[in-house]
């Protein structure tokens, strides 16, 4: 523990040299010639011949100078602290990386990543995201590497400490980075570079753009999902004018009515949502409904249609006992509840039930004929579990309306 309170920042000071000592890494490798001499622009060394270059004397507190390493393992384990027992963020460095470091301490390297290691904090002890950032409020806001409340935290971060958003975690913490957040990786893991290379020195900035990409895509995240919530609210808006027309039309004498124009309407407005918006069943439930209003329509015209017999030709009587013997049955058509299960369509005349009704393929939706007077054309039988005969719809004519 004493290990952990020596490397992690505990002021405002400190803060604010943890987040610089990157950007110190690279200005405190300048190169200097293989004659000894300094680089252009650079300070002469100091001398007995040049007193006036000899260094200020080193202030007490200050701080260690960072330095380059490249990571040697496959994949280096960022730890919580400096142990061999501590857990690990879930960040991993690839090998190949370069990062800035400093000293080693009992086997260990504190690595200064750009934006800090991922960790977790609870919704409760942040206030509410701002440009995909998050501040924390109360003293003492723990930091968790991983979302659980049931083990001791990595660290505990002042009131205002301000993290970067990177994810959102089962709906009640935030996965974050924090730049004064410390890390640590096994000196083993690491090699340090004595003399680096301008190409290891420019690729140290290959952490940030990893580091920044999570957060952009976080962002970029929100983005969609605020856009997608602005196209959802004015699709429920155009869904719910859709089936307010329905319902006018419906309000209209049958004659009168008008589903075509309804359907296109529908069918270009099932064309612009998503496969897989949720509107989709309510959409095509309102085409279904819109479909069986249609026959119903169809149906009345049907009935209420007088043949214009031709001007030329003799007109012949046609010896029809019955105009209604087209049908297989004449009657009202009703729905009965079952006592035990679901229930089902009868029709009935004279207060007598003559069939169970059923409409198998599908053209007919019956419950837009219940309570009318219907004539009915399709094949009968009479399963052994039924107490009446079965007559199963392929035609039906409305005969008469409810009085």
């Amino acid at each position: 523990m004493s290990l952990r309170c020596r490397f992690l920042p505990r002021s405002r000071a400190d803060i604010t040299w943890g987040i610089s000592v990157l950007t110190a890494a690279l200005s405190l490798l300048a190169p200097v010639s293989a004659q000894g001499q300094p680089a252009p622009g650079q300070a002469p060394a100091a001398s007995p011949q040049n007193p006036s270059s000899a260094p200020a004397p080193a202030d007490k507190d200050a701080r260690p100078a960072p330095v380059l390493g490249q990571i040697q393992t496959a994949e280096a384990r960022v730890l919580c602290w400096p142990s061999a027992n501590s857990p690990a963020f879930e960040d991993k460095l690839k090998q190949g990386l370069v990062v800035a470091l400093l000293p080693a301490d009992a086997g260990f390297r504190r690595v200064l990543l750009p934006l800090g290691p991922v960790g977790f904090v609870h919704k409760k002890y942040v206030g509410e995201p701002q440009d995909g950032r998050v501040k924390t409020k109360g003293k003492g806001v723990s930091l968790r590497y991983r979302p659980r409340t049931g083990e001791a935290p990595v660290d505990t971060l002042k009131e205002g400490t301000e993290l970067l958003i990177v994810a959102e975690k089962d709906g009640e913490w935030w996965q974050v980075r924090g730049a004064e957040i410390a890390a640590f990786v096994a000196e083993a893991d690491v090699q340090v570079l004595a003399a680096p290379t301008p190409e290891q020195q420019a690729a140290v900035a290959e952490l940030l753009q990893t580091e920044q990409a999570e957060v952009d895509g976080w962002l970029k995240a929100v983005a969609d999902k605020q856009a997608q919530a602005a196209v959802d609210a004015e699709q429920t808006q155009k869904l719910a004018g859709l089936q307010e027309r329905v319902r006018g039309e419906g309000q209209k004498n049958t004659a009168a009515q008008q589903w075509q124009p309804i359907a296109e309407a529908i069918t270009t407005f099932a064309k612009e949502l998503a496969a897989e918006s949720p509107l989709q069943g309510n959409v095509k439930a309102l085409q279904q409904s819109v479909e069986n209003r249609k026959w119903v329509v169809e149906a009345t015209a049907v009935r209420d249609t007088e043949p214009v017999p031709p001007k030329d030709l003799p007109q012949l009587q046609a010896d029809v006992k019955d105009a209604l013997d087209r049908f297989i049955t004449v009657g009202w058509l009703r729905w009965e509840r079952g006592l035990v299960g679901p229930g089902q369509f009868v029709i009935e005349k004279g207060d007598q039930r003559l069939y169970v009704v059923t409409c198998n393929n599908g053209r007919y939706d019956l419950a837009m004929f219940v309570g009318k007077e219907v004539g009915l054309i399709g094949p009968r039988r009479r399963p052994g579990t039924e107490s009446m005969r079965v007559l199963d719809v392929e035609k039906i004519e409305v005969l008469g309306l409810p009085r």
